[in-house]
């Protein structure tokens, strides 16, 4: 049966359902959905239309939000000029949360027109770093 404890919220359209965990103070708002075995823990919060289904956990300060669908863990880079959390089909960086082939395709005269220069450093920097790791989370669990 689906748990919520600790300060954790749930509120809005918001869904917590089969045996899901939403724990510490994370929230869930909006119409998102949380399902099947996921946990949803300390400050992460999961809004808009977000899913996080299977045995997905987001946990830290990640957030879901928009289209965003996690089946899996989260992969959650932090350190950085800008938190990136990369979902099963999308990437956020910062406050820019768009599919992978968004960030594929980018440029740095369009991560410039996102937040100026710290944003092409950032690019420059991480670019090839978190490319191959949403080439990594894609595969994982894959068959060849």
């Amino acid at each position: 049966e689906a748990q919520v404890s600790g300060e954790a919220q749930v509120f809005g359209k918001a869904q917590v359902s089969g045996e899901a965990q939403v724990s510490g103070e994370a929230q869930v708002s909006g119409e998102a959905r949380v399902s099947g075995e996921a946990q949803v823990s300390g400050k992460a919060q999961v809004f808009g239309t977000a899913q996080v289904s299977g045995k997905a956990q987001v946990f830290g300060k990640a957030q879901v939000f928009g289209k965003a669908r996690v089946s899996k863990t989260v992969i959650l880079l932090t350190g950085a000029p800008y938190t990136v959390a990369i979902c099963d089909n999308t990437v956020t960086i910062g406050c820019h949360c768009k599919p992978f082939a968004f960030w594929k395709k980018l440029t740095a005269a369009q991560a410039k027109d996102l937040d100026g220069d710290r944003a092409t450093h950032f690019f420059k920097t991480y670019r090839s770093i978190i490319l191959e790791l949403v080439n990594q989370h894609t595969r994982k669990g894959k068959t060849k």
